[in-house]
């Protein structure tokens, strides 16, 4: 049995890290799962019921594309089928992590969850590049602050070691930034 609950990795489609809400349901219930990550073959998601393998479901996700700065809401409905149950679900917790693969998943929706993702992306990379540029001025009052007491070497030396550190961050952001900018 143990054997049927793992999978080996046959994903032929990109896959891309996610938190977002879902719509899975059957013939005998409806609930809201949590993706994990995304690819345009399938969803990696998180859910608060056990769900058989090859159990034949109904996905409906709704996602919010902007274009030419408008928001514009679109939906994606598919038939989908579980081929993958985590082996090491939480069921102590009454989570189950579960592969689900699309069964007829168009083009124009695939290209839909590619832009969706790369959209949400991109929101989140100038995010963090803020929160990072934030922190580095906070590090530079600090710096000037410590400068007035001499005792605070130490303190110096750790903020130093974490704005290089931060550094080599931020400029991973940016070219992750300017990738999916002409992605986009």
């Amino acid at each position: 049995m143990e054997e049927t609950l793992i999978s080996h990795n046959k994903r032929a489609e990109r896959r891309y890290k996610l938190d977002f809400c879902f719509d899975i349901s059957s013939d005998d219930f409806k609930i809201q799962a949590r993706i994990k990550d995304i690819s345009c073959g399938g969803i990696f998601c998180q859910i608060d019921k056990f769900i058989p393998l090859k159990t034949k479901l109904n996905v409906k996700m709704d996602i919010p594309l902007f274009f030419n700065r408008k928001r514009i809401e679109n939906t994606i409905k598919c038939a989908a089928e579980v081929v993958r149950i985590d082996p090491l679900m939480r069921q102590s917790e009454g989570k189950y992590n579960l592969g689900i693969r699309f069964s007829d998943v168009s083009e124009d929706d695939k290209a839909m969850i590619v832009k969706f993702v790369k959209q949400r992306n991109l929101s989140e990379a100038r995010e963090i590049r803020e929160m990072f540029r934030g922190l580095k001025k906070m590090v530079d009052d600090l710096t000037s602050l410590e400068e007035a007491h001499l005792k605070a070497e130490h303190f110096r030396r750790v903020l130093n070691q974490a704005i290089e550190e931060l550094e080599s961050v931020a400029c991973i952001l940016d070219v992750e930034i300017e990738e999916l900018k002409h992605l986009n």
